[in-house]
C-alpha cells in the first residue's frame, strides 16, 4: 500500500499496475498481506484500512497521488481482452473503454459504480482513445477487503498470517508457534530473508490443477425427475478448492447444475450429482446428459480442452 492510501497490483515483468482500489491508514501500519484465506489453493490479496483519525468521510489521501480527475496517476483502466470483458461491451487497446462512471462496474450505476473505487475518466497519454475506467479515491474506507484473481491465475499461498511482525519461519501452517529451541531464524534461511512477506504454499509455485469431467451411466429416478451422477477428478499437478461449477445440458439446454464440495487433491474425484426435473420419460427417448466442469470459465487449468464427460441414456418412466 502506498502512501497514497492505495493498494497496488503490478505486473512483475515491468512494474506496470494492473489493478488499484482505494483504501484509508491512519497508522500506515496497514499494511496489504497475502495469503490463501479461503483454502481454495490460490493467493489472496487481503486489505484493511480504517479511518479514525479522519472526518469520517474523506480518510488520508496524500497531495500528489491522484491527477486532476482524482483519478490513481498509476493505473490506466480496467483491462480486457475482447468486449465481453466490459460491462460497456467496448475493448479498445486492451482497455475497457466507457462513456459514464456506470459502465465500470457490474452493478451499471453511476453512484455506485463511483462508490466501488471507479471512474470513467481521460486515460494517460500512453493509452490514449476514448475514456477508460480509472482507480478513485471517493472517501474514507473501514474495514478489512479481500481480492481475489478473477481468473484464478495468481499461485498458492500459505493460509496463515498471524501477526504484523510476520515471518514464515515464526509461525507454523496450522497455527502452531515454535519452541524458542526450534525457531529458525528467517534472514538466515536459504531462500527467505523476507520478513513481512509470505511464500507459495509449494515448492513450485507455477504448478497447476487440471479438473475432468468422467463418463457415467450413473442416474436414480424419482417419479418424473432423475438425479444424475458423474466423476469429477483433479488430473493436475496442484491441489483445487471445493465451489467449481458443474453443469448438465441436454444438447444446448442447461438442465440443472451443481458445486464440488470439497477440496480435490492431484488424483482425486468426487461424485457431483444434480437433479433434472423434467427427463425423457420412454427409454426409447433416452438422452446423453453432457456435463461440464467448470462452466462459468472461473478457473484457470493447465488444459482447458478435457472438461466435459457424459451421462448415458438418461430417462425416466413415470410411475404406475
Amino acid at each position: 500500500m502506498s502512501p497514497s492510501a492505495t493498494a497496488r497490483v503490478y505486473r512483475g515483468t515491468d512494474g506496470e499496475v494492473l489493478f488499484s482500489q482505494y483504501t484509508s491508514s491512519c497508522t500506515w501500519y496497514e499494511n496489504p498481506v497475502v495469503a490463501d484465506v479461503d483454502g481454495n489453493f490460490r493467493a489472496d490479496l487481503v486489505v484493511p484500512s480504517n479511518r479514525a483519525c479522519s472526518d469520517g468521510v474523506s480518510g488520508i489521501n496524500c497531495a500528489g497521488s491522484l491527477d486532476a480527475q482524482g483519478v490513481d496517476k498509476q493505473f490506466a483502466g480496467l483491462r480486457c481482452q475482447e468486449a465481453e470483458d466490459c460491462v460497456s461491451g467496448v475493448c479498445t487497446a486492451g482497455f475497457c473503454r466507457c462513456a459514464t462512471t456506470a459502465e465500470c462496474c457490474s452493478a451499471q450505476d453511476e453512484t455506485l459504480c463511483g462508490d466501488a473505487g471507479f471512474k470513467c475518466a481521460v486515460p494517460p497519454e500512453s493509452v490514449g482513445g476514448d475514456n477508460t475506467c480509472r482507480a478513485s479515491h471517493p472517501r474514507g474506507l473501514s474495514g478489512i477487503r479481500v481480492y481475489s484473481d478473477a481468473r484464478d491465475r495468481w499461485v498458492r499461498s500459505r493460509t496463515i498470517w498471524n501477526q504484523h511482525a510476520y515471518a514464515v519461519t515464526h509461525v507454523n501452517e496450522d497455527g502452531t508457534v515454535p519452541k524458542t529451541s526450534d525457531w529458525v531464524k528467517n534472514w538466515e534461511t536459504p531462500g527467505l530473508n523476507n520478513f513481512r512477506q509470505n511464500v507459495p504454499g509449494t515448492a513450485d509455485g507455477k504448478l497447476t490443477a487440471d479438473l475432468t469431467a468422467g463418463a457415467s451411466e450413473t442416474f436414480v429416478c424419482g417419479g418424473t425427475k432423475a438425479t444424475l451422477s458423474a466423476p469429477i477428478c483433479n488430473r493436475g499437478a496442484d491441489a483445487i478448492g471445493d465451489g467449481v461449477m458443474v453443469a448438465f445440458y441436454d444438447g444446448a439446454e442447461l438442465i440443472c447444475s451443481a458445486q464440488t464440495t470439497t477440496a480435490l487433491q492431484p488424483g482425486e474425484c468426487e461424485t457431483v450429482s444434480c437433479t433434472w426435473d423434467t427427463p425423457p420419460t420412454a427409454q426409447g427417448e433416452r438422452t446423453d446428459v453432457r456435463v461440464v466442469v467448470d462452466d462459468d470459465g472461473y478457473l484457470t487449468e493447465c488444459h482447458e480442452g478435457n472438461n466435459e464427460g457424459v451421462v448415458y441414456g438418461v430417462f425416466c418412466a413415470p410411475p404406475r
